[in-house]
């Protein structure tokens, strides 16, 4: 029972990346970061977003195995939803970023 937990995780590394994706002029808060940092960061969010379309592939696939009624269509409607959902969510990790810190501008 480890993927749920990599799904948990996942899902909030994703909350995170999406709540930074969507500004709120009163809330913006940012933090430069280095880019050696950053690209760290960028890794970590892809990672997860990773972790959570295999977590829910399979668990498309487990419900498939116990509940056969109306398959493959419903787990195919699953996967289109949750590879929509996997194309923009790695298509906002790899285009966002943090403001460069002064130092690196200087450089």
């Amino acid at each position: 029972m480890k993927w749920p937990w990599l799904f948990i995780v996942a899902l909030v590394i994703s909350g995170v990346l999406m709540t930074w994706a969507v500004p709120q002029p009163s809330k913006l808060r940012l933090t430069c970061i280095d880019p050696e940092m950053r690209e760290e960061i960028r890794y970590l969010v892809i990672a997860g977003i990773d972790e959570a379309f295999k977590a829910h592939t399979k668990q498309l696939f487990d419900v498939w195995m116990k509940d056969s009624d109306h398959q493959p269509e419903r787990a195919m409607a699953g996967l289109h939803k949750s590879m929509e959902a996997y194309a923009e969510a790695k298509a906002a990790a790899l285009a966002w970023s943090l403001p460069s810190c002064k130092s690196e501008d200087k450089k």
